[in-house]
C-alpha cells in the first residue's frame, strides 16, 4: 500500500496535493525529501517512497532478491525515460536494499 501511495503522490493529477499531504502525515517522507522527490531527485540512500514519488511506476523489469529464509533483501527496477522523469536514458536502473537506493545507473536495454 505504501508503494502505491508514494507513486500516486508523484503523479501529476488533481489529487496529488492531498496524497502528498498524506505521505507527510504518515511520516513516509519529511518535507525536504518530498520536495526532492517532486523535483525528481533520487540518490544513494533515498527511500523506496522517494523513488515512487520521483519516478512513478516501474516501466520495465522488476526483480526481487530473497535470503534463505525467503525475506526480501533486494529490489531492482528499470524505469523508461520516455515514461518517467528519470536520471538516465534510455533506461535508469535502480538497485535497492533494505528499502534504500544502493545504486542508480544507465542501461541501454530492458532485460
Amino acid at each position: 500500500m505504501v508503494d502505491r501511495l508514494c507513486t500516486a503522490a508523484g503523479m501529476n493529477v488533481i489529487q496529488a496535493p492531498s496524497v502528498r499531504a498524506e505521505v507527510l502525515r504518515r511520516g513516509l517522507l519529511d518535507a525536504n525529501k518530498l520536495q526532492e522527490a517532486i523535483q525528481h531527485r533520487v540518490y544513494s540512500g533515498s527511500s523506496q517512497c522517494q523513488v515512487g514519488v520521483a519516478f512513478g511506476n516501474v516501466t520495465g523489469a522488476l526483480k526481487f532478491d530473497y535470503d534463505k529464509e525467503k525475506r526480501l533483501i533486494g529490489k531492482h527496477s528499470i524505469f523508461d525515460c520516455k515514461q518517467s522523469p528519470v536520471s538516465y536514458c534510455p533506461y535508469t536502473f535502480i538497485d535497492m536494499a533494505e528499502g534504500k537506493v544502493t545504486s542508480i545507473h544507465q542501461v541501454e536495454q530492458r532485460n
